[in-house]
């Protein structure tokens, strides 16, 4: 009787450290199977800011990398003081504001470009729609990859982007 009470109380344990060990562990297993995918993101996050507000991600890393394709892809545009972004008066506006009206530019562009073509846009990305042009010869693919690191960059951005980012951006968006 004494040894069937003891056994039962191992056991019980052992349930007890399972229940403690599995979360961590599956934790853990997600991590290790997936690390590569989790080092893409950490990567493309630039930096990390958590504080009791929330999470905050800036993407300046991001910013600057497509910056520097730009740079090598369009110097002499990209080496210009001023930028010539003109869209309905859009310098008035918040820079998120503005950035939201370069995305729609250059969705309509893409739109307008591939119905042109005869490629069917519902419901297809804007790097779907570069890549589709660009397969057809309608945009070298020097033009597709500057406008989808554009659109990867625009898509990451927050709300709190600040006036002299947007300035890169309309800068880039000018040089396309």
């Amino acid at each position: 009787m004494i040894q069937e009470n003891s056994s039962t109380a191992n056991f019980e344990l052992i349930i007890k450290l399972i229940e403690i060990i599995i979360w961590p562990l599956t934790l853990f297993l997600i991590i290790f199977f997936f690390r590569k995918s989790f080092a893409g993101v950490f990567q493309r996050l630039g930096t990390l800011k958590v504080d009791s507000s929330g999470i905050a991600m800036s993407f300046e890393k991001e910013l600057e990398a497509t910056k520097s394709t730009f740079e090598l892809n369009r110097p002499e545009i990209m080496s210009r003081g001023k930028s010539s972004f003109d869209i309905e008066n859009a310098s008035n506006e918040p820079p998120f504001q503005q950035l939201m009206t370069i995305k729609q530019s250059i969705d309509k562009a893409l739109i307008d470009l591939a119905s042109e073509e005869g490629i069917d846009v519902s419901d297809k990305s804007g790097v779907f729609l570069c890549n589709a042009l660009e397969a057809k010869g309608v945009i070298t693919k020097q033009k597709s990859e500057l406008t989808k690191s554009l659109l990867k960059l625009v898509n990451m951005a927050r709300m709190d982007i600040s006036q002299s980012q947007m300035d890169i951006i309309k800068k880039m968006y000018n040089a396309l």
